[in-house]
């Protein structure tokens, strides 16, 4: 439940890791089986997943992993992703997305402080192609952006300094950026 009481805290991820596979094995459902992450692209393996929704459970002023927290964001990623299914079938790969990337020219780079910084400036997006009747797919789109995230998520400075997006709005309207990609996306 959400009740704070509850929670599962430990001092280490080798104490919460099993705890978070032992939360995970109890659940039921297809999204349980994570079959949509994209684990091959990355080289990485469910184990990597689970470490970072249990980082991102370890509250900033203290040595505590929320075990309980980190399932229950697992949860939502887990349901997320299989609600995207039909955009999500076909795996996940760069050399799939490249077109998509180009199109929207965004950054991945690491600050001198240690976090990543995830840049979007909207200059450089080719507005025409990821419009309604682009050449990219809005599929494409969603899973660029999935691909984006997954990347992100599997960085070790992202998972121990956090996340910088920087959007440069190029003088865009507010009206015209929230129309520039499909609302799916």
């Amino acid at each position: 439940g959400k009740d704070k009481k509850c929670d599962q805290v430990t001092q280490s991820i080798d104490e919460a890791l099993p705890l978070l596979k032992t939360m995970v094995q109890a659940a039921e459902g297809e999204k349980w089986k994570f079959a949509l992450t994209p684990l091959e692209e990355f080289g990485a393996t469910l184990d990597d997943y689970f470490v970072c929704f249990l980082k991102w459970s370890k509250k900033d002023d203290s040595e505590d992993y929320n075990v309980t927290k980190a399932f229950r964001r697992l949860d939502s990623y887990a349901t997320w992703m299989q609600d995207n299914r039909k955009d999500l079938e076909t795996p996940l790969t760069a050399a799939q997305l490249k077109e998509a990337h180009k199109a929207f020219g965004m950054k991945i780079t690491h600050s001198e402080d240690g976090h990543i910084v995830w840049w979007v400036d909207f200059s450089h997006v080719d507005q025409v192609a990821i419009g309604p009747n682009g050449s990219i797919p809005v599929s494409d789109s969603l899973r660029y952006f999935v691909y984006a995230s997954h990347f992100i998520m599997l960085d070790k400075q992202a998972q121990e300094k956090g996340l910088y997006f920087v959007e440069d709005c190029a003088k865009m309207g507010f009206f015209k950026m929230m129309r520039l990609c499909p609302m799916d996306v």
